[in-house]
């Protein structure tokens, strides 16, 4: 049961009861009883491609400079990348509501299911709500985006339902059945980070999909924009130096022992913001094993730490601000266990994209 305490005389509070959610297979498709549970079926002869984008930013001096950069950019990465599903975590404007609408058609129009949470410039300057920009995100005809459960979460600056927060299952058919190969969980962050009624609906929905993993368990990713603390701890543990350059970042010389598996630059600080400390154990524990987040744009960092993938995805665009050499996407294969295998695809102007730093042509390097 979800109950809200909306009454007009007092301020909206979050507020969230224990949920559970269902799949089941009816014809040809598997569905969920929850309108805020999407499902997508997995080609079993092949992996399960994600595209990330992250921190576009278009805003009103940027949307007309770059827009037509972004468009090149984010047509070569889906074009090397052919992914089965586009996620975007975050800060698709500055500030500029033309600018969402821009972006928005854009991505939809390459015919490809997207799944989008708010970042924090959504809104600020913008002149759309939460639910204002869900209303516009629910008009594209391949957009994933729910609002999830009611009160589970505020907006401080609106004062109103942060929305956004759904779940997106791969799943794989099987004979006469279906097996849940990852579920996907997406977390609106707002401008403060998760919180913990936010957890407790995830440990909920885990606990609702493990029936429908291989053996009753079930393998999980989160997407949201805001990092949680735990990506500095992990920075910490496995660099020997954080501000090695992201050529260096690539060589096992910029990681410690046990850590020389890890890629991307740490070049700023992780603003968690008030997320606390926990939500790290919560997700391993219900089988977590891949951390996505943006909101800071010049770190891009993919490292293993205590059983989980902390990963900071590649920025999109100049946008606001960024760090030359460190634009394009980031792509993430979910095998048929439910393993992910992560790589950056760095984009370059009239030269395209690359996977590593070292593939780049030697004139940019």
């Amino acid at each position: 049961m979800l109950f809200c305490a909306c009454g007009q005389d007092s301020p909206l509070s979050p507020q969230y009861s224990h949920t559970t959610y269902t799949l089941e297979l009816k014809g040809d498709t598997v569905v969920s009883d929850t309108d805020w549970v999407v499902v997508i079926e997995k080609d079993p002869a092949k992996d399960f491609v994600i595209l990330n984008l992250t921190d576009i930013q278009l805003g009103t001096g940027e949307y007309l400079a770059d827009f037509d950069h972004i468009r090149r950019m984010v047509t070569a990465l889906v074009g090397k990348t052919k992914p089965d599903l586009i996620t975007v975590t975050g800060d698709m404007s500055y500030g500029c509501n033309t600018a969402v609408y821009g972006i928005c058609s854009f991505i939809d129009s390459f015919g490809i299911p997207w799944a989008p949470v708010y970042g924090n410039h959504d809104f600020e300057n913008s002149g759309m709500s939460p639910d204002t920009l869900a209303l516009v995100l629910g008009n594209y005809r391949n957009c994933l985006f729910r609002n999830g459960p009611s009160c589970l979460a505020v907006d401080q600056r609106y004062g109103a339902e942060a929305k956004g927060n759904y779940v997106v299952d791969i799943v794989e058919r099987q004979d006469d059945g279906f097996l849940l190969v990852k579920s996907l969980v997406f977390f609106n962050s707002g401008t403060k980070g998760v919180t913990g009624l936010q957890m407790e609906w995830y440990r909920d929905c885990m606990e609702s999909a493990a029936p429908y993993g291989n053996g009753g368990g079930i393998s999980s990713a989160v997407f949201m924009h805001i990092p949680i603390p735990e990506y500095r701890d992990a920075g910490y543990a496995a660099y020997r130096d954080r501000y090695a350059s992201l050529m260096e970042s690539y060589t096992e010389e910029a990681w410690n022992e046990g850590y020389k598996d890890s890629f991307g630059a740490w070049h700023e600080g992780v603003t968690s913001a008030s997320t606390p400390y926990g939500f790290a154990a919560i997700l391993k524990d219900s089988g977590n094993d891949l951390v996505v987040c943006g909101h800071d744009h010049k770190n891009c960092f993919c490292i293993g730490y205590e059983g989980m993938t902390y990963l900071f995805t590649l920025k999109t665009g100049p946008g606001c601000y960024y760090e030359e050499g460190m634009e394009g996407g980031t792509e993430i294969t979910v095998s048929g266990s439910g393993t992910d295998t992560v790589r950056h695809c760095f984009f370059y102007e009239e030269y395209g994209c690359y996977y590593t730093p070292q593939e780049f042509p030697q004139e940019i390097n």
